[in-house]
């Protein structure tokens, strides 16, 4: 027990210096490097959305790039043509997310594992597929540019055309996202997406209806998705129909899979770990997909439940030898 709260310590410890290093940076650093930062965080808000589905409630999706480009739209649309404030537009953001994550879970959760799969990829591109024809309202694979307001106008403006204010802006919904999902996950409504994940027909023998609970987390991942599609576009100021496109989808199955599936820590470790190739290895060699590639199955070689699944087997392990010397 003394090992346990020992590494619970150690672990918000190093998450409190993590986030006072990034709120440090963010006063410190040039808006080039701020930049990626912005990206970074943005994309650790989809894996952590995704890991949410695939790591506690067991429900593998590659049709998540649905969600992402409705949350990016939903962010837009409002802005262009009924001007929209920002808090207006990213409410709306969120509705749309959830009700099409309602919309598709409610077919998507019934399905055993490969025809969820199917089915949500097959959605996501049918969605593309509209998105790239109804030009007049999306701005197909050309995109629309739009002007944002002020996310605050208090005794001092803020916008995300301060490259400072939008990194803490995008900062903090990403703590937000972090703390709400450490939350969620250690309720009692986390340990059935735990039990589901694990034998979920022991848990319908127990008379929980495993339907909804799925159904629960579909939306909620599907909310938070849309929620980093958002943000996405905000930081650019720009939306195109490439918001559906199959990379999204696929981007963060390879975020969880490489840091490690039900951990949410995981999931930001292989955000990293891409962003340095795409912002840094790309500028001395264009095809560091392979690189990335090769370091995937590295990692999966010697890590198979991703770098913190590797870890956290070494912490249990040093957990259950400590008490057996301590019972011997």
């Amino acid at each position: 027990m003394n090992k346990i709260m020992y590494f619970l310590r150690m672990r918000s410890v190093v998450l409190i210096i993590v986030l006072l290093a990034l709120i440090a940076v963010g006063l410190c650093v040039k808006s080039s490097f701020l930049s990626i930062l912005i990206t970074m965080i943005t994309y650790c808000i989809y894996a952590l959305a995704y890991d949410l589905l695939l790591g506690y409630a067991n429900q593998p999706s590659l049709g998540q790039s649905l969600f992402f480009g409705l949350g990016a739209y939903g962010m837009v649309l409002p802005i262009i043509y009924w001007h929209f404030g920002f808090w207006g537009s990213l409410g709306v953001a969120l509705v749309v997310g959830a009700a099409g994550g309602l919309l598709v879970g409610f077919v998507a959760v019934r399905l055993t594992e490969a025809y969820h799969v199917i089915f949500t990829a097959v959605i996501a591109s049918v969605m593309l597929l509209l998105a790239n024809n109804y030009t007049p309202i999306t701005g197909g694979s050309g995109g629309l540019s739009f002007q944002v307001a002020p996310f605050f106008s208090g005794w001092i403006k803020l916008t995300v055309y301060s490259i400072a204010a939008n990194y803490f802006l995008v900062l903090a919904f990403g703590v937000a996202v972090f703390l709400l999902l450490t939350r969620l996950v250690s309720s009692p409504l986390g340990k059935v997406w735990v039990a589901i994940r694990e034998n979920e027909q022991r848990v319908v023998s127990l008379g929980y209806n495993v339907y909804w609970y799925k159904l629960a987390a579909f939306v909620a991942a599907s909310m938070l998705t849309a929620l980093a599609g958002a943000l996405y576009v905000i930081s650019l100021r720009y939306v195109s129909a490439d918001c559906f496109d199959f990379q999204w989808s696929v981007l963060p199955f390879v975020w969880v899979l490489i840091g490690g599936i039900g951990t949410l820590i995981g999931p930001i470790i292989g955000v990293v770990l891409f962003t340095l190739f795409q912002f840094y290895v790309s500028d001395w060699w264009s095809h560091y997909l392979i690189l990335f590639g090769v370091l995937i199955l590295v990692i999966l070689r010697w890590a198979p439940q991703g770098i913190m699944g590797y870890y956290e087997n070494i912490r249990t392990n040093k957990i259950l030898k400590g008490g057996g010397e301590h019972a011997s």
